[in-house]
């Protein structure tokens, strides 16, 4: 039997900086060629006349669905999941009952969502002539319900999602509440959290499913050992994450400037977009001291060569919520130390007083500006065992070419 495998993502590999998990993606997809004869895979919400960014082995093939989401189209979705007979979407709406208003809705946008991208995905696998027989979505979110429709679609062995943040935790959720939890954990052969914090969430909450769940760590490509270059003069802080509410962004420019009024001899270098970008670059159009730069949106291959070449004394993550950064994984792998909110599977990468520095998520300006100062006053000596600590955090546990077996095993079913 050829080995086909279908992988939802919602942007990869016509990815842009807007989901920056999926840069995971850009080497994980090199193992999966390796497992299957055939690979597929379907970016969900990209725009149809985008091109890939990133580049794919000869046996993987990729389409995009265009379900950008607009207000125009998440509207769209709404009123499909409440209007439509689809089988497939009245079961995923009808999945809880016991629901308040606000909660029915955004059930039956879910459901609506995953519908609108299912009758795109149809003619697209039957245009290229693939058949899948084993499914993957990188989210456990409406991409995930797509995995199980297509299971139920396609002589497909086994289903799986990986889960993060917003899809996992419902705090992230402007309703406190995610749709389909129990349908998805009922219907999928395994879903498998990065952290382990997202992993005893899940197991808490649905103990009834508890033997689905395994905790598989992203990781990074080999990454080189920087563990060892000195600290720099100005000290250099690298930032990297969308510019949007939730990375509380605003919150790390402040801090820069409490710390450009004290003095500190500061190279600030923000990577990523967003609509809170513009407001963060001009408050600190009258820094002194504290330098600032933002170079946007940079492809992953791209900011990998940076950091290597470019040295980095402190990496800084202010976020509210998350699973466990992509982007902490990639500073911790060239030795650089982190400070960042105790948030989500955080706590599995920086090893507070090891490898970084750990702060509250409720962290305000002042708090996450004496954490960086820790750092920059630091004696050398001391910094330089940071910088290995962070260096060996990465190479015990968040290597792609380790964490991948986790994936291919749920996929063959030796594990759950």
């Amino acid at each position: 039997m050829t080995k086909k495998l279908l992988v939802f993502t919602k942007h990869f590999p016509y990815n842009m900086g807007e989901t920056a998990a999926e840069s995971y993606l850009e080497t994980e997809i090199g193992y999966l060629a390796e497992a299957f004869d055939e690979v597929m895979v379907i970016a969900t919400e990209a725009p149809a006349d985008r091109l890939p960014v990133q580049r794919l082995p000869e046996n993987v093939r990729s389409a995009s669905l265009g379900c950008v989401q607009t207000k125009g189209e998440k509207a769209a979705c709404l009123v499909v999941g409440l209007t439509s007979a689809d089988a497939r979407a009245r079961e995923a709406v009808a999945a809880e009952s016991i629901l308040s208003a606000r909660e029915r809705a955004f059930q039956c946008y879910f459901a609506g969502k995953a519908l609108r991208k299912w009758r795109k995905l149809v003619p697209v696998l039957e245009g290229a002539g693939f058949i899948p027989t084993w499914v993957y979505s990188f989210w456990l979110y409406d991409t995930a319900l797509m995995a199980v429709w297509a299971k139920q679609a396609y002589p497909c062995a086994r289903a799986v999602a990986r889960a993060h943040g917003y899809d996992l935790y419902r705090d992230r959720s402007g309703v406190g509440y995610l749709p389909c939890r129990e349908l998805l954990l009922d219907k999928l052969d395994a879903v498998l959290p990065c952290s382990e914090d997202g992993a005893e969430t899940l197991r808490r909450e649905y103990p009834s499913f508890a033997g689905k769940v395994t905790r598989a760590y992203l990781g990074t490509r080999d990454l080189p050992d920087l563990s060892g270059e000195p600290k720099g003069d100005p000290f250099r802080v690298v930032s990297c994450s969308r510019a949007v509410p939730v990375k509380r962004l605003p919150l790390l420019r402040d801090a820069m400037a409490l710390l450009d009024a004290e003095g500190a001899r500061i190279l600030w270098t923000h990577y990523g977009d967003g609509p809170d970008l513009a407001a963060v670059r001009d408050g600190v159009a009258g820094f002194s001291s504290v330098r600032a730069e933002f170079p946007g949106n940079v492809p992953n291959a791209e900011l990998l060569g940076i950091y290597a070449s470019r040295h980095i004394d402190l990496f800084v993550n202010a976020s509210v919520s998350e699973g466990l950064p992509i982007s902490i994984m990639e500073a911790s792998g060239h030795g650089v130390p982190v400070v960042a909110t105790d948030v989500g599977g955080t706590s599995e990468i920086v090893r507070d007083g090891a490898s970084g520095a750990l702060v509250p998520e409720g962290v305000d300006a002042a708090g996450l500006a004496v954490a960086i100062r820790y750092f920059y006053d630091m004696d050398s000596e001391v910094l330089a065992g940071y910088r290995r600590a962070a260096r060996r955090s990465w190479v015990e546990s968040f290597q792609t070419k380790e964490n991948v077996g986790i994936l291919l095993d749920a996929l063959r079913g030796k594990v759950n």
